[in-house]
């Protein structure tokens, strides 16, 4: 029986016999309670945008509890903390399911969890990612930090021509989307205050914190190697720079449409103090 590696090597299974992603499933029935509740007690929307709004927040809740399984994979209950994290945010601020959705690939393309080369069905998909990313501000950084993976990453394969040009294609459409809006007078409007670069400090210390060297046991989807844990801390600090990126260049909403992601980091690093174990020193070569 053919496996899902087999078909794509940017997305990743979800089996609801696990605990742990039972646990996600019930984490994003009670968001979306919890969000459908204050969008009409609290917000006063009308019964379809409450649905719609409480359907949007319960994806970026559940793609909180995804990216902390990228950013710790040995423990599961990180990504449980960090769906409750986001959740608590997301009642005030809603984060973006489409925009934190990029965001959770790229993280998981740093960090190399899928191990699984580049399928056709892949190279559409990155011409997508690469026009979201290029007419996104919040996600520039995220553009450099794909195409670099095309370019270097081991795991891409032989479709690593097609796939840079399908990205490069689509990053080119998403930069004439913003030049023309640019020169229709719609350009993007940087109101960076000061609680944006307080939010940014804020992710950077989250990410010296969770970047510490740790040690790593879980294995990729494909091949079943063990995840290489030089790789996991890339896509700490690759997480933390994308958070920081988002409060420099959007300011403070450009932040929180990506909470998943800082919610993830942060619980990372909390982890990293209290739970997760360093990296063992590597013994001395003696004579």
């Amino acid at each position: 029986m053919a496996s899902y590696t087999d078909i794509t090597g940017l997305g990743r299974s979800f089996d609801h016999r696990l605990h742990s992603n039972r646990i996600a499933l019930g984490g994003g029935v009670v968001a979306f309670a919890v969000l459908l509740v204050v969008s009409i007690g609290v917000d006063g929307e009308s019964f379809v945008s409450a649905v719609l709004a409480a359907v949007f927040g319960a994806v970026g809740v559940f793609l909180g509890w995804a990216m902390a399984r990228e950013l710790d994979p040995d423990l599961p209950s990180a990504a449980t903390w960090a769906m409750a994290l986001t959740l608590g945010i997301a009642v005030f601020v809603v984060p973006s399911a489409l925009v934190t959705g990029v965001v959770l690939i790229a993280a998981r393309l740093v960090a190399g969890t899928v191990g699984a080369s580049v399928k056709v069905g892949d190279v559409v998909v990155l011409a997508g990612i690469g026009f979201l990313a290029a007419s996104t501000p919040v996600l520039w950084i995220v553009l450099l930090t794909v195409g670099l993976w095309l370019w270097a990453a081991p795991e891409v394969g032989d479709r690593r021509l097609m796939a840079i040009l399908a990205y490069a294609v689509g990053a080119l459409a998403g930069g004439a989307v913003v030049a023309w809006m640019v020169v229709r007078g719609e350009g993007y409007d940087l109101d960076i205050t000061t609680a944006a670069y307080g939010l940014a400090a804020l992710a950077g210390l989250a990410m010296m914190v969770a970047s510490r060297p740790i040690a790593v046991s879980s294995v990729v989807d494909a091949g079943g190697a063990v995840i290489d844990a030089r790789r996991l801390q890339m896509a700490r600090v690759a997480t933390g720079s994308f958070c920081m990126w988002a409060a420099v260049i959007s300011g403070v909403d450009g932040f929180w449409s990506i909470s998943p992601a800082f919610a993830a980091l942060v619980i990372a690093a909390i982890y990293r103090v209290f739970v997760h174990p360093a990296t063992p020193p590597t013994p001395e070569i003696t004579s």
